[in-house]
């Protein structure tokens, strides 16, 4: 009889037994190591998914850019500006010497200007 319980286990084990089917579904991930930039990338998402986060980072950003603005910014446009206004006045100067005449009956009808304006207001104060 012992014998006969033996073999009826066997075969109860044999009856029980599930062959197991790739069907391509993996439940852990055995192939995928994650690297460090996926790690910090999703780190990351996760972070700034809160709107207080996305806040503070603009935040931030800002004052960034308002510091960049004032170190490096600002004196490129000086720069442009000086340079513009010192364009300006030679080319002024360079027109200045190609027709001199022009440029004496411009100053002297700025004169005679003055003068009329300078006669009226004299006239209309007294």
């Amino acid at each position: 009889d012992d014998i006969d319980l033996g073999e009826d286990l066997l075969i109860e084990e044999e009856e029980a037994y599930v062959d197991t089917v790739d069907d391509g579904i993996k439940m852990v991930d055995e192939e995928y190591t994650h690297s460090y930039w996926d790690i910090i990338k999703h780190s990351l998402l996760v972070y700034f998914s809160n709107p207080w986060a996305l806040l503070i980072l603009a935040f931030v950003l800002f004052k960034i850019y308002g510091k960049l603005k004032e170190k490096y910014i600002q004196p490129l446009w000086d720069r442009y500006y000086d340079w513009a206004e010192d364009r300006k006045e030679r080319a002024e100067v360079a027109r200045m010497k190609k027709n001199p005449s022009e440029i004496r009956a411009k100053i002297e009808a700025m004169d005679a200007a003055r003068l009329r304006l300078q006669e009226k207001y004299e006239s209309s104060s007294q």
